[in-house]
């Protein structure tokens, strides 16, 4: 006997030590790897919830004043998680609802005590804002975009498991003897499974923004350096030109004056990008499309020296879209490409789509693209794809810039006659 008892007892310490490393393990976890606002909520809620709970398992069946800690704990849990699924900003409003949501628990439960009224009223209402969290929460994970596969699963079952917990806590009264082991084993389960699942879905956020920031710095990168290296091309022409002073010979220092100031603004804003992309998705500005166009025509038309009809564009000056910043780098490119492959005209012109966007379509005559070329530009492939060899750096950056931008285009081959005489771009926007 007194040998069963030892081992009772070394297993009962090896259970609350392993349950005390998971607890620490997916904490520490939790509070490494939020990155977002609303992961934060999530992570103090969890742990804060947690509190509450091993508290309370360990409680007796009738109301004490310990439970106020525990009912607490639950609210401020469940709460700050709540307002992670909403991404509400902690402001003095919602501050001074936590004070009232403590201050009513407290006085339920002296209530409580007071009247001898059984422990599952108290809780049970409690637990149905605890199961509404549960669920708004499932949803919000549902309904996430970026998809991290199982550990999203996980997390929405686990969820799931906690609100089914509460939503059948009120059948404890029915059959209290086993009933609420039921429960607290139930939702136990629910609570781990959220916490681990949150652990793993956080890394995995935490390793897919790296991965992306690493992605985007080698295309900030590139565009500045392929960007460079025209400015300096244009200005280095153009000085050649130079031979006199005569006032035809004096434009050219303008041009090349021009070319370098361009070149200086070009590097602060690429600059203040990369230090935007840093931190923070790109945001939308609202901006002219005729002025957007004219910018990367200028570029392209000082480069090659072309004449202004070789760029034929056709765009109301009224159309205003919602675009990322970096947009116009795009454009750049597909002009730059355009000329670089010989052809000696290119079709820029406005279409309109449906009522929340507006078609643009740049069409040249350069002999049109390799297949694999096109393939890879139609490809919603992520940034961490790798990138086939013998692509130019134009259509890379074509390509890496218009993920980063979420832009919503499509390349085809310009046709007549059975002939593929040229490629086409077409590039949805969002109007204002």
């Amino acid at each position: 006997m007194r040998i069963m008892q030892g081992v009772d007892l070394i297993l009962n310490t090896v259970f609350i030590i392993a349950f005390l490393t998971l607890y620490g393990t997916v904490s520490w976890g939790l509070f490494r790897y939020s990155t977002k606002p609303g992961y934060r909520f999530w992570a103090f809620g969890w742990v804060i919830y947690s509190i509450g709970g091993i508290q309370s398992a360990f409680s007796p069946q009738n109301l004490i004043l310990l439970d106020i800690l525990g009912l607490t704990c639950f609210y401020v849990g469940s709460t700050l998680i709540l307002d992670g699924s909403r991404e509400t900003k902690l402001t003095q409003r919602r501050l001074i609802l936590y004070l009232a949501g403590v201050s009513v628990i407290f006085l339920a439960t002296l209530s409580g005590i007071a009247l001898s009224l059984p422990y599952y009223m108290i809780f049970g209402i409690l637990g149905l804002h605890i199961a509404y969290v549960c669920l708004l929460s499932a949803r919000t994970v549902y309904s996430f975009k970026d998809s991290k596969g199982m550990p999203r699963v996980w997390l929405i079952v686990g969820l799931l498991t906690w609100a089914i917990s509460w939503l059948v806590y009120p059948f404890v009264i029915i059959l209290p003897s086993w009933y609420y082991d039921f429960v607290v084993t139930l939702q136990a389960a629910g609570v781990i499974v959220t916490g681990a699942s949150m652990l793993i879905f956080f890394t995995m956020t935490v390793t897919h923004n790296l991965e992306q920031q690493y992605q985007i710095s080698q295309i900030m990168s590139s565009l500045i350096q392929h960007d460079i290296r025209n400015y300096i091309h244009v200005s280095r022409s153009t000085l050649e030109l130079i031979q006199g002073s005569s006032p035809a010979e004096k434009q050219y220092i303008g041009i090349a004056s021009e070319t370098l100031d361009d070149a200086s603004i070009f590097i602060n804003e690429m600059c203040d990008l990369t230090s935007l992309l840093a931190r923070v998705n790109v945001n939308h500005e609202l901006t002219s499309l005729s002025s957007i166009v004219a910018q990367a025509a200028k570029r392209v038309q000082q480069a090659y020296s072309l004449e202004p009809h070789q760029i034929d564009i056709n765009i109301s000056e009224s159309t205003m879209i919602k675009i990322c910043p970096l947009i116009k780098e795009i454009l750049w490119n597909i002009f730059d490409n355009a000329f670089k492959h010989g052809s000696k005209v290119l079709y820029v012109q406005e279409r309109i789509g449906t009522r929340s966007e507006v078609v643009l379509e740049i069409s040249d005559r350069s002999g049109g693209l390799p297949t694999d070329i096109k393939d890879f530009l139609n490809s919603p492939d992520s940034l961490s794809s790798p990138v086939a060899p013998g692509f130019g750096l134009g259509i890379v950056l074509i390509h890496g810039l218009s993920i980063i931008c979420n832009a919503n285009y499509h390349v085809e081959d310009v046709v007549e006659d059975s002939e593929v005489l040229g490629t086409k771009y077409t590039i949805k926007f969002a109007t204002a």
